[in-house]
């Protein structure tokens, strides 16, 4: 309850300095995030400006929003059905689902102009941190740069006070996949929470030295890949199916021929 709250705090005084950068040396940030102005993405050997076409990429567009929503919201890791169990029984799911999904929704479009306050005020200085949009590129080349090129407004500090909320925020993530690990063993095997929670996150802890070998980084890469392109994605979209057209199927058919 109180990680929660200090999100939308923390994304409030954000917008205002990365905003605030953006326009501070006419940036046109805002304008590529909502579309009114073309983003450049590098020059022919003529010299003519080449422009992002969002249409060559339509299919990666779709699949990374897919994939974001899944990820924000918590969908195919089993996070709800978690959750889910310490809800009275009488809980209003679909009034909580929607109140879910609608600030999820609110909260994205409102990061977006973070990181394109970024973008746009590194854009308006020459600098090449601009092209960084990816999620690590924009976290650890993109905002860093950003921050450190005005150091009048305290950019350090701001970057600081960046990355202690991603810490938050994660912290908050890193809960919800262990507790969905944790219920499943408990559920299952009925051992006790400490017992259960104590080797999920032993085996997490050990799992992911692996990233910090030399070989750490190329691993990264490619579990983050298949993992978020194929599994949490295939996963997801199966238990979408099961939801809404297996799970009570029997019993649902026999309320009405309508149903």
């Amino acid at each position: 309850m109180v990680t929660v709250p200090f999100k939308f705090v923390s994304l409030t005084a954000l917008i205002v300095f990365f905003v605030g950068l953006n326009k501070s040396d006419g940036g046109k940030g805002l304008g590529y995030y909502l579309g009114g102005e073309k983003f450049p993405v590098g020059n022919l050997d003529d010299g003519s400006v080449v422009y992002y076409d969002p249409s060559l990429a339509r299919p990666e567009i779709i699949q990374d929003a897919y994939l974001h929503v899944l990820y924000s919201v918590g969908l195919g890791v089993g996070v709800f059905f978690a959750y889910g169990s310490y809800n009275h029984i009488k809980q209003p799911v679909i009034a909580n689902s929607i109140i879910i999904c609608l600030l999820d929704f609110i909260f994205s479009i409102l990061a977006g102009m973070v990181g394109w306050g970024a973008i746009g005020y590194l854009q308006a200085k020459g600098n090449t941190a601009a092209l960084q949009t990816s999620s690590v590129g924009l976290g650890f080349i993109a905002f860093p740069e950003a921050t450190s090129l005005d150091p009048e407004k305290n950019g350090k500090g701001w970057f600081t006070f960046l990355m202690f909320s991603l810490f938050i925020a994660s912290i908050d993530s890193a809960f919800s996949y262990v507790e969905s690990v944790v219920t499943n063993i408990i559920d299952e095997f009925k051992i006790g929470r400490v017992a259960a929670s104590a080797s999920v996150c032993m085996i997490g802890i050990v799992l992911s030295l692996f990233f910090t070998s030399n070989f750490g980084w190329v691993f990264f890469d490619l579990c983050d890949h298949y993992i978020t392109s194929y599994i949490v994605l295939g996963a997801a979209l199966m238990q979408c199916v099961s939801v809404g057209w297996v799970f009570e199927r029997e019993s649902t058919a026999k309320m009405s021929p309508a149903h």
